[in-house]
């Protein structure tokens, strides 16, 4: 992985480099005069003082323990206590007029001195390489110091550099391990990181009751991602009772504290009435929201609004603006969007080259529509060179994540060998799966091969059920060949009434031999009264068409087509 990309999620885990006292409060000797001359030992842990040395400036007098908790490791006097103090916060000053180098120099001359919030301030410097050299493995030991100070917030990025590996060897339990350390500290964020571990078993087993425990305590601190994750929970019901009212509760906690996740859910449920009243304005807001902020998703949801006219009025233009955006930053679904415009013309003048750019893009994130609109480039030799068995590589990888579009192509291509050995089997097997999905192509393939044992044993009933399927969906040859199947009584009982419905509706969808068959019905008053004036009508159209055995008839009856 590059640098740019761990910094990305460095800046994403490393908090306190932004807030820069997030744990303990910070330990000040105001409680002793700064007029006292007297050299003072200062006890980190409780605060009390003893008269001896000190460690830092140089004094050789004895150590001693603290007559209230004991503790002999960290002892002070009051003039390095209050230079450490002042120098952390000359730090604090110079970081946020982006002084880097002085901030460094400050927190390092802290840290040095045992001050933990500068220890953990250096180490956030150390991992981002501002006013030092970057050094991730040095921030891992400054870190640890001030960890063993018992400061939490240090504990909570220890597990995070564990976690991605930054610094370390990535290691999920170790991370954990610092997790729990910084919430039993009552560190929000490392409270939230390991429900979050519990809840998606992520370097433990599942857990959804510590889970709900440990993002209950950091929610109770205000933590927006505690809030969202809880969201989640009530809505899939993990850990608790699925509520759709608490989700949406816990989605808005969340947004107004700005997690961009969480606007983005809360749209989804004023958008779809998920726990709440739907109100497309209130879900065009909060997705708006967070695009302001620059997160990807939103922008390419705020996108799909403006082209669909949700919440807000139609605009193809800003549309496109938001889908571009989002694309750069490397969302998969706006990359497949502007791809799309670009190759139907909508917003965009229509140009398959660019859409190619962009189909490749989303469709090398596994964006599975990218994939099968890719392989259908491919084919046709759209904006890319024609090439039969690119366009196979593509439909097999959208096909393997169900897309149901690349299940009936590819099966397609088996079936008539195109970019790939023939294969009547995997036809069949692509077009079931297909079919199963609802394509109404894949439903007359699947019957067609059941009817002539193209890749499967021939099987009347299992033929009816599909061309069943496919007529209802008003796919004219399998209304055809459904009426036939009644007709002849084909795996189903014979039935001329509703052959003569289906031949109906075929010939009504101008299907000639449906035409035929029709006019045949009305003749002689199979499924339906005898009429002889439909029936003349039906043989001309399917005449008109020419039909061989309807112009027959026609001649027969000394009737003109």
């Amino acid at each position: 992985m590059n640098d740019g990309s761990y910094v990305r999620r460095i800046v994403l885990l490393l908090i306190c480099s932004v807030n820069y006292i997030c744990g303990s409060a910070l330990e000040t000797p105001d409680t002793l005069s700064v007029q006292d001359t007297t050299i003072y030992q200062f006890c980190s842990t409780c605060s009390d003082t003893l008269k001896t040395g000190c460690p830092h400036c140089g004094e050789t007098t004895a150590n001693h323990s603290c007559v209230k908790c004991g503790d002999t490791t960290l002892l002070t006097c009051i003039r390095c206590a209050r230079n450490r103090f002042e120098t952390y916060q000359a730090g604090e000053d110079a970081y946020r007029n982006d002084a880097f180098d002085t901030a460094a120099v400050k927190f390092r001359s802290a840290a040095d001195l045992g001050l933990r919030e500068a220890q953990c301030q250096y180490a956030n410097l150390l991992l981002l390489g501002k006013g030092v050299e970057k050094s991730p493995k040095a921030a891992i030991q400054w870190f640890k110091k001030a960890a063993e100070q018992g400061y939490a917030e240090a504990y909570y990025q220890l597990g995070n550099c564990h976690k991605i590996g930054y610094g370390t060897v990535k290691n999920i339990e170790e991370a954990i391990t610092w997790y729990r350390g910084g919430a039993d500290r009552g560190n929000a964020k490392s409270q939230c990181e390991l429900g979050e571990c519990y809840m998606k078993g992520i370097g433990a087993d599942e857990n959804p009751r510590l889970a709900i425990y440990w993002l209950t305590k950091a929610a109770e601190q205000q933590n927006p991602q505690a809030n969202n994750l809880l969201g989640i929970c009530y809505e899939q019901g993990i850990g608790v009772e699925k509520s759709a009212e608490e989700a949406f509760k816990r989605y808005k906690e969340s947004a107004e504290r700005g997690c961009l996740e969480a606007q983005c859910k809360t749209a989804n449920c004023y958008e779809q009435g998920i726990g709440v009243a739907k109100n497309l304005e209130e879900a065009f807001n909060w997705v708006q929201k967070a695009a302001e902020q620059g997160d990807a998703a939103a922008q390419c949801k705020l996108g799909n609004c403006f082209k669909k006219g949700i919440g807000v009025a139609q605009n193809t233009n800003e549309a496109i603006s938001l889908y571009r955006q989002s694309a750069e930053q490397g969302n998969a679904e706006a990359q497949y969007n502007l791809g799309y415009c670009y190759e139907r013309g909508e917003g965009l003048v229509k140009n398959h080259s660019e859409a190619a750019f962009w189909y490749k893009r989303a469709a090398a994130q596994d964006y599975a529509a990218a994939q099968c609109n890719l392989g259908n480039f491919h084919y046709n030799g759209w904006g890319v060179e024609k090439d039969l068995s690119t366009a196979v590589n593509w439909y097999s990888k959208a096909a393997e994540q169900g897309h149901i579009t690349a299940q009936y192509n590819l099966g397609f291509c088996y079936f008539n060998g195109y970019g790939i050995e023939k294969n009547l089997t995997q036809a069949a097997n692509w077009f079931r799966k297909a079919a199963e999905q609802g394509d109404v192509m894949a439903q007359f393939f699947i019957a067609y091969s059941y009817e002539h044992g193209l890749g499967v044993a021939v099987n009347q009933s299992e033929v009816v059920k599909w061309y069943g399927k496919a007529a209802e969906q008003g796919e004219v040859q399998s209304q055809y060949k459904l009426g036939i199947c009644y007709y002849k009584g084909n795996g189903i009982e014979q039935n001329y009434a509703q052959a003569f419905i289906w031949f109906k509706k075929a010939a009504e969808n101008g299907h000639v031999d449906a035409q035929h068959n029709l006019a045949v019905c009305y003749d002689n008053g199979y499924g339906t009264e005898r009429d002889n004036k439909e029936a003349i009508a039906w043989y001309k159209k399917a005449a008109a068409q020419g039909d061989k055995a309807s112009q027959r008839v026609l001649m027969n009856k000394r009737i003109n087509w």
